[in-house]
């Protein structure tokens, strides 16, 4: 199956026209013709602004510029071992690390180098895969950006995103164009091989591993990437929209809740640092659930008002640990249902929190309000099979800094304009001097006795903010649970996405 465009929708936010091009790297008409091809620039087509690794000669620009022979002949060769992957990583960039090969493949008399190896074995197979890419994009428009201010979406098979992948496993999927364009992740595994050890082959192991199932069962589904934006947040002040039933759950994950919706705490740039070692939440699952590493290739960095949903990720390998503790854990099989258009029925969100800088920064009404209208972007549904609760947990609090309080308060709100449910995952953490579920729990027993709607909770939140003395909204809400009439009008009927 080719590539499908669902829809593309421009979004107008502003002067700023979607998709401007950086005038930092580009001439003016270098910048007008890059406007006008909204594409992914593929390796196996020549084009004036692609290019390998990090410079380019300055006699390359008043040519085409096709690297795509050398990437043929490179890859038809055999490579039979260590060394000669090496060299061949080398001979598509000189600037291409090897490190984990070194130190990954070391023991030659290993099954593991045996398998990888051999002449139809794993190496020989993605090789093979990274050659197809001409033919399963059959031309220079067959991978559209997914912009800035655009409501879009875009559906690849399993078998093209495979083939993607696998050129990004020899670091040919570079595209400078589109990283000027406007701000993409970049996508090659160089920084992955440059390590050798730690976080950075964890990630490498998961990836070997997905090759290793894909090359030798090649899966026959679809997956969509879409970009939402929110062109205008809601009135929370005044909703009278009922706040959403609330699960805390101490034991499991969100990726295995079997919840439809699942989020991902992400870095604004889709994938984060999941080629560079990161090591927690996204970086983990984009590892485990490697076709989501694709979207790297063609989705731009985030705006404040904007959510990436990635629908139909197949997990492939399991992981134990978190953070710098976290290892591949060996194969995984999803088994998954899947929908009428052949996707894994489950959705990942990415959103991206604000890092407050400053212990109060997160109790301030911008910040709040920014990762408020973020998190009703991501949770808000604009298609049928997008129902039921979000699984989803600590947002922005790891790394981020974030206060879990106001970020618990935050996801609450959104979910519920978004009319579903939430299921709250707190890795059995505490907050302040208590555990996080009692805190959640004790909430919603306030919310359900009070029969509280979102602008009931969100003018309550706004006092707390405007005191400026709470840094804990939990215990902010528990004193004032008085201040509702108990005799306050039962709620509105939950909806069936509410209650599920």
């Amino acid at each position: 199956k080719i590539i499908k465009i669902d829809k593309t929708e421009p979004v107008v936010m502003g002067n700023k026209p979607a998709g401007e091009v950086s005038r930092e790297y580009f001439t003016e008409s270098e910048r007008a013709a890059l406007e006008a091809n909204r594409y992914c620039i593929l390796p196996c087509y020549p084009h004036p602004y692609y290019h390998f690794g990090p410079s380019r000669d300055e006699a390359d620009k008043t040519s085409e510029f096709n690297k795509w022979p050398t990437i043929e002949r490179v890859l038809s060769q055999r490579i039979e071992n260590v060394q000669q992957l090496c060299e061949a990583l080398k001979q598509l960039d000189p600037h291409n690390a090897t490190s984990y090969f070194k130190h990954s493949f070391s023991d030659t008399s290993s099954d593991r180098y045996a398998q990888f190896f051999a002449p139809d074995g794993t190496l020989a197979r993605i090789q093979k895969l990274a050659l197809r890419l001409p033919e399963l994009f059959p031309d220079t428009k067959s991978l559209p950006l997914l912009l800035p201010r655009s409501n879009a979406s875009v559906t690849l098979s399993q078998e093209q995103i495979a083939s993607l992948l696998a050129n990004a496993f020899f670091c040919t999927l570079y595209d400078a164009r589109s990283m000027a364009l406007c701000e993409f992740s970049h996508i090659t595994f160089n920084t992955l091989y440059d390590a050798g050890r730690g976080t950075c082959a964890s990630t490498t192991d998961c990836i070997i591993h997905y090759f290793e199932r894909v090359t030798q069962n090649m899966p026959a589904g679809n997956l969509t990437f879409e970009r939402q934006v929110l062109a205008k947040s809601p009135d929370w002040a005044t909703s009278t929209i009922p706040i959403c039933k609330v699960q805390a759950h101490v034991k499991g994950g969100i990726e295995n809740s079997g919840a439809i919706l699942q989020a991902d705490f992400a870095n604004q740039y889709i994938g984060g640092g999941v080629l560079t070692g990161g090591c927690v939440q996204e970086e983990i699952l984009f590892a485990v659930k490697t076709e989501c590493l694709a979207s790297m290739a063609f989705c731009a960095k985030m705006e404040p008002n904007e959510a990436i949903l990635i629908t139909g990720a197949e997990q492939f390998s399991k992981y134990l640990g978190y953070g710098r503790n976290y290892t591949y854990g060996g194969d995984h099989v999803d088994n998954s249902p899947r929908d009428d258009q052949n996707r894994i029925q489950t959705i990942i969100t990415a959103m991206d929190a604000c890092i407050p800088y400053g212990s109060s920064s997160d109790f301030k009404r911008p910040m709040f309000h920014r990762d408020l209208n973020k998190a009703f972007c991501a949770f808000m549904s604009t298609t049928p099979n997008n129902t039921g609760p979000v699984a989803t947990g600590n947002w922005g609090c790891g790394a981020f800094g974030g206060d879990k309080s106001v970020k618990f308060f935050q996801q609450l709100l959104a979910a519920s304009q978004a009319e579903r449910g939430l299921w709250w995952y707190t890795f059995g953490e505490g907050y302040k001097d208590q555990k996080l579920d009692v805190w959640i729990n004790q909430t919603v027993q306030i919310i359900e006795e009070h029969h509280l709607t979102v602008g009931d909770v969100y003018r309550k939140l706004m006092e707390a903010l405007d005191e400026g003395t709470s840094f804990n909204l939990f215990e902010y809400f528990a004193q004032h649970a008085n201040d509702w009439n108990q005799t306050s009008p039962p709620p509105l009927q939950p909806t069936t996405k509410d209650t599920a």
